[in-house]
């Protein structure tokens, strides 16, 4: 079963490979399973789904529930596989990362973080737990068929999708009767993520 909480939904798969975009002036070497990537300044390297899944948290992840998810990689395969819960994964990620103490806030700003951008093959990027500590946006994933959360891990990213359209729909309408807003601090099209 495959859990969307919309049409078109990205599915992210854990053999998935990731493009990975350092747009910072260091290079940072990632580990994972005995290899070493090195990702240097100012270039992109691909890496698998567990090195961004480690350094920069599960996308598959949502607040307040733990989902189980069907693991064909592995010999054998892992029956209980598991996706963390969001507040989970940006806790330890915030230990990672030396942020302790309710700084969580200041995950997506930290110098590890912010230079980089994960990205599938096809360009779509991909907001990270690191980068997204609330779960705006969600992904989906394979579930485990014999999952009991099935409900309820499906409820609250249909809830969260449809907030999100809504936000969107009156952000439009606003646009359209001439009300738009003028936030400086939300990043858009027209004002990047990341300041240079």
């Amino acid at each position: 079963m495959t859990i969307a909480a919309s049409p078109g939904q990205l599915v992210i798969e854990p053999d998935q490979q990731f493009r990975l975009t350092n747009n910072g002036d260091e290079s940072r070497t990632f580990k994972w399973d005995h290899r070493k990537y090195v990702v240097e300044a100012h270039s992109h390297r691909i890496v698998p789904f567990d090195v961004i899944r480690l350094y920069f948290g599960d996308p598959r992840s949502v607040r307040g529930i733990e989902q189980r998810y069907e693991d064909t990689v592995g010999n054998p395969p892992n029956p209980n596989a598991r996706v963390a819960k969001r507040e989970k994964e940006v806790e330890r990620l915030a230990v990672l990362y030396g942020l302790y103490a309710g700084k969580e806030q200041d995950l997506p700003n930290h110098p590890s973080i912010r230079d980089f951008v994960v990205e599938t093959f096809d360009g779509v990027e991909i907001f990270c737990p690191a980068v997204d500590p609330e779960g705006e946006i969600t992904y989906a994933h394979r579930e485990a068929t014999d999952n009991v959360q099935d409900t309820a891990a499906l409820l609250a990213m249909m809830q969260r999708k449809q907030e999100q359209q809504q936000a969107l729909i009156d952000q439009l309408l606003g646009k359209v009767n001439g009300a738009e807003d003028h936030e400086d601090d939300e990043p858009g099209i027209d004002r990047p993520r990341f300041p240079e």
